[in-house]
């Protein structure tokens, strides 16, 4: 076996045709993955939802790591969580998802909460006022559509007692 390019040792020709006989001779067919996409997703829902409260925390500051203001930052993580639960999404709750998404990307385009003026950074306090406000509504409404199509953390059941 030989790969344009690569020189491989006599070993691990060997260890290759022998995947590729294994493969092709159904070993590995009809074998469940240990995959869980669920652990996955519950990850990337907790990683979004960690970087909105931090950034939360000043909105109007730079944020280092990615270059960006961290009230954009928000945006992207909020974009990103109606992403991962869009599937899930009604045809009216996509909708609706994505009235709010482009009302919210239409208000920073119009009225940005930051502007520059004479090479110095403005904040308008009314901009950022009412971003804040269209932010939390947007949270809020994405919260609700991971609740109701239980992907964020389950519920407990009224006869649970807990730990």
């Amino acid at each position: 076996m030989s790969i344009p390019g690569i020189e491989l040792s006599g070993s691990s020709q060997k260890f290759i045709r022998a995947c590729c006989y294994k493969f092709s001779m159904g070993e590995y067919e009809d074998k469940k993955s240990k995959f869980n996409a669920g652990v996955l997703l519950t990850s990337r829902l907790h990683e979004l939802q960690a970087t909105i409260n931090m950034c939360r925390y000043n909105p109007m500051a730079p944020n280092l790591q990615t270059g960006r203001f961290n009230y954009e930052v928000m945006i992207s993580a909020l974009d990103s969580l109606l992403n991962e639960c869009w599937a899930k999404l009604s045809p009216t709750e996509q909708k609706e998802g994505y009235r709010v998404q482009n009302l919210i990307n239409k208000f920073v385009k119009f009225r940005p909460p930051i502007t520059t003026v004479n090479k110095e950074l403005k904040v308008n306090n009314k901009n950022h006022e009412d971003l804040m406000k269209l932010l939390d509504l947007y949270e809020k409404m994405i919260k609700t559509f991971l609740d109701t199509h239980d992907l964020n953390a389950p519920n407990r059941e009224e006869d649970d007692e807990g730990l």
